[in-house]
C-alpha cells in the first residue's frame, strides 16, 4: 500500500471520518470544476479577476455589452448550463459553497432554504442574463464550445477544457485563466471548487476479488497511469504523488503554455479548499446522495431561470420534500 502519505492533500477528504481520520482512499483520479476567464478581454476593458460576485456581475457585463456590440451583439459574458442536467447541478452546488450554503449540514438539518443558498440561486439567474441563447440545452460539449469558439468570455468547467482548446482552438492558450470561483455576501462565503472523484468499485460478493485488486493497482501506479493520463491531459489529476510529481507526467506540451502553467498553479489551490460533493458540510452526508443523483439543484434552477419561478418559491418546494 502505498498509504495516506503517498496521496496529495485534499485528494482522500471525502474518506475521512468524524474524529479527522482516514477510513479508505481512492487511487482513481481527482477532476476540479474551475470558472475561466479570457485575460486578453480583461486587459482590453480593464478588469480585474474578480473577487466577489458582484464584481464577477460587473465583468459579464461589460463584455456583454462591451465586445458584444463590437461583435454585433453576438458576444457574451458567460456560457452557462441551466437545464436538468449533471453539470448544471454541479456548477450550482459550486456556486452555492462559495456563498457559505449547503443542502444539508453536518448533522443532517435542512439547510437548503436558507438566505444564502436561496440567493445563489437568484444570482445565478442574473449571471444567465449574460450568457447566450439556449441555456436549457448546454451541456458540457456546448460549455467548452462556447469558450473555445470565441462567443464568451468565461466558462464554468473542469480543466478538460485545456485539450479541448488545444484541439480546436490553441491560440486561447495563450489567454485562458482558470480561477477558483469568488464568494458572495453570504456568512461563511470562500473562494471555492467542485472536486469529482473518479475511482473503481467492486461488486460486494463478487468472485476473484484479490486478483481484480492486484490488477487495478498495477493499472493505476507507474508508467502506467502516467501513458494513461497523458491521453486526456489535466481533465483528471492523479491523486499519487508518485505519478503526480512524475517528471515524465509533468512532461506534457500543454503543461507548458500559459494556460497550462496558470491550471498547475490553481490547481493546489483548489485541491486546499475545494469540496466533495457528499462532503459539502465537512463530514460525508450520504442522504445527500438521492438529492444529487435525482438533479434537485438543477430542477431548481430550470424553475427560476426559464419558468421565472422566484428563487424563494422554487427552493422551498424542494426544501419541503426533504423535511
Amino acid at each position: 500500500s502505498d498509504g495516506f502519505a503517498c496521496f496529495l492533500d485534499g485528494t482522500n477528504d471525502i474518506y475521512r471520518t468524524a474524529d479527522n481520520r482516514h477510513c479508505a482512499a481512492a487511487i482513481g483520479n481527482t477532476a476540479v470544476d474551475m470558472l475561466w476567464y479570457r485575460k486578453d478581454l480583461y486587459d482590453k476593458y480593464g478588469l480585474k479577476e474578480p473577487k466577489s460576485w458582484d464584481e464577477y456581475l460587473n465583468n459579464l457585463e461589460v463584455l456583454t455589452k462591451s465586445e458584444g456590440q463590437g461583435g454585433g451583439g453576438k458576444f457574451y459574458g458567460t456560457a452557462m448550463s441551466v437545464g436538468d442536467t449533471w453539470l448544471t447541478n454541479d456548477i450550482v452546488q459550486n456556486w452555492m459553497w462559495s456563498n457559505g450554503a449547503t443542502v444539508f449540514d453536518k448533522d443532517g438539518a435542512v439547510t437548503l432554504d436558507k438566505p444564502n443558498a436561496v440567493d445563489t440561486f437568484a444570482f445565478l439567474a442574473k449571471v444567465t442574463s449574460f450568457a447566450p441563447p439556449g441555456v436549457n440545452n448546454y451541456s458540457n460539449n456546448e460549455m467548452m464550445n462556447a469558450f473555445a469558439t470565441g462567443a464568451v468570455g468565461h466558462t464554468d468547467y473542469p480543466f478538460r477544457l485545456l485539450s479541448y482548446l488545444q484541439q480546436f482552438n490553441p491560440q486561447l492558450l495563450d489567454v485562458a485563466v482558470p480561477m477558483l470561483h469568488p464568494p458572495g455576501n453570504g456568512p461563511g462565503a470562500h473562494p471555492a471548487a467542485l472536486l469529482y472523484i473518479k475511482s473503481w468499485a467492486f461488486s460486494k460478493g463478487a468472485k476473484n476479488q484479490k486478483e481484480a485488486e492486484d490488477f487495478i493497482s498495477y493499472l493505476e501506479t507507474g508508467d502506467r497511469k502516467i501513458r494513461m493520463m497523458k491521453t486526456v491531459p489535466v481533465h483528471y489529476w492523479p491523486p499519487l504523488k508518485s505519478v503526480s510529481e512524475n517528471p515524465s507526467f509533468l512532461d506534457q506540451p500543454l503543461f507548458k503554455t500559459p494556460a497550462g502553467e496558470k491550471s498547475l498553479a490553481v490547481l493546489k489551490q483548489a485541491l486546499d479548499v475545494g469540496q466533495f460533493p457528499l462532503n459539502e458540510a465537512g463530514e460525508p452526508q450520504l442522504k445527500l446522495g438521492p438529492v444529487l443523483q435525482s438533479r434537485s439543484l438543477a430542477k431548481i434552477l430550470e424553475q427560476v431561470v426559464i419558468r421565472k419561478t422566484p428563487a424563494e418559491t422554487a427552493v422551498d418546494a424542494v426544501a419541503k420534500k426533504l423535511k
